[in-house]
């Protein structure tokens, strides 16, 4: 797929999607099982709430005396958008929170099941309610903050009460396989087929979203 081609197609709200996800997901719960992926040129950590009492070593510490943030801009109220529009909206992000003087670096958000992916930014700096009026400005309707160890889902409107749950870290292999949940060497599958509506839905949502895959996360494999 072409570079005009990526940018033109319409990015759906995929948190809402039953065919690539679970179907009665909620918005509370599409946060609690995301991936988030802080990005660096020789590496990648994932930080996600801990599930099941499982935890990983670089767990502990990491946040102990640090209170950062988790901001998207794209898909402003769950609206489907563009590809392009998200990348500008990004970019205003991006240009918005070096205006405020935050210290801050790119991350990449996957969904449950690789459901989805966005930009976002790791911001450092900014106080609570700073953030959240930061958020709100981008039409977001919720926020993560990450502190002393703990992952929590903040509410823009208080349209439900914030969750904190204990944060994980994971190391992964750079770039690997994005449509695989990243941290493998393995080939991806193509879903779907040429059979059915149902199943030529599944295909074209499949090819879609690996564009969106290897325009933010690049591949090794293939």
């Amino acid at each position: 797929m072409s570079e005009r081609e990526l940018a033109n197609i319409v990015y759906p709200d995929y948190k809402n999607n039953d065919v690539m996800q679970p179907p009665h997901q909620t918005l509370l719960e599409s946060y609690l099982t995301q991936t988030n992926i802080v990005k660096s040129p020789d590496a990648m950590v994932a930080l996600r709430p801990v599930k099941d009492g499982a935890r990983t070593p670089g767990s502990f510490g990491f946040f102990a005396n640090s209170e950062t943030f988790v901001v998207s801009a794209w898909n402003p109220a769950g609206q489907p958008t563009t590809f392009a529009e998200n990348r500008q909206r990004h970019k205003e992000l991006e240009l918005s929170a070096f205006e405020h003087g935050w210290k801050f670096e790119e991350m990449v958000v996957v969904g449950d099941q690789n459901a989805w992916f966005e930009s976002a930014l790791w911001i450092q700096d900014g106080t609570l309610e700073e953030i959240k009026e930061f958020s709100r400005s981008f039409g977001q309707v919720a926020f993560l903050r990450i502190f002393q160890n703990r992952i929590g889902v903040f509410s823009v409107d208080e349209a439900f009460e914030s969750v904190d749950l204990e944060v994980e870290l994971e190391p992964l292999e750079y770039p690997g396989c994005p449509m695989r949940l990243l941290n493998t060497r393995e080939v991806c599958k193509p879903q779907g087929g040429p059979w059915v509506h149902a199943s030529q839905l599944v295909g074209a949502v499949w090819h879609h979203h690996r564009e969106i895959a290897l325009a933010l996360h690049g591949c090794t494999v293939c």
